[in-house]
């Protein structure tokens, strides 16, 4: 009885050792079966892995990298586009001070006690002086450019007119000769050939002082045009 006991126990030991080894050989075949049908359908791009009981798809892994790829440069432009946005407010900023600047800046031609157009040497020397202040001066040019014109001796006409009266005028030349002042070294052409050339409407400083020595010629003209208005 015994060894019946023997063989029985010897029989379910031989037993549970087949179904362990034809489990293991199914698990096997299936995974073989696995990788078979995935290389067949696209061998390419499949590879199975029997490390440790695993199944990983080569295109699963190239997602993986595309995805983690994707997710670095949505980080980048995300910073790119946060310092965009906060270049685009520093510039508001500037812009929104310099036209509350621009605003509380007084005209010239009220901000001082002097009568527009000039027609007294002593009312020159006072607005040559006022100019002299380098703020003073940049304030005026961006005034003047305000003003505007078509070309540059049209500029320089609506401008000057404004700044001296026809009668000072003739009392000036550009290079001073013919008796009359030098008018090239005061403030006041410096004035009118950095507003002009801050409008762009003349190429150059000589095109801009040649402008300003017709409408100082021009003076005797407009003035004898004025006097017979008045008749």
């Amino acid at each position: 009885m015994g060894d019946h006991f023997g063989d029985t126990e010897l029989s379910a030991e031989s037993s549970s050792s087949i179904e362990q080894n034809t489990k293991c050989s199914m698990d096997e075949m299936c995974l073989h079966l696995l990788s078979s049908t995935l290389s067949s359908t696209n061998p390419a791009n499949n590879r199975i892995s029997l490390a440790e009981g695993t199944v990983q798809c080569k295109s699963c892994s190239e997602k993986d990298k595309i995805f983690k790829v994707l997710v670095q440069q949505g980080h980048i432009l995300r910073g790119l586009v946060t310092e965009t946005l906060a270049e685009v407010k520093q510039l508001k900023d500037e812009l929104v001070a310099k036209k509350q600047t621009s605003n509380t800046t007084k005209s010239f031609f009220t901000s001082i006690s002097l009568n527009f157009p000039l027609s007294s040497d002593e009312d020159v020397l006072l607005f040559e002086n006022y100019l002299a202040d380098t703020s003073n001066f940049n304030n005026a040019v961006a005034e003047l450019v305000k003003i505007g014109g078509i070309k540059s001796y049209d500029f320089v006409a609506r401008v000057a007119k404004l700044i001296l009266s026809n009668e000072l005028a003739m009392k000036y030349s550009w290079l001073g000769r013919k008796g009359k002042r030098k008018f090239s070294n005061m403030k006041i052409a410096d004035l009118l050939i950095e507003s002009l050339l801050a409008t762009t409407l003349a190429k150059s400083k000589k095109e801009a002082e040649t402008a300003i020595q017709l409408w100082l010629r021009r003076a005797s003209d407009r003035n004898t045009y004025q006097m017979n208005k008045k008749l």
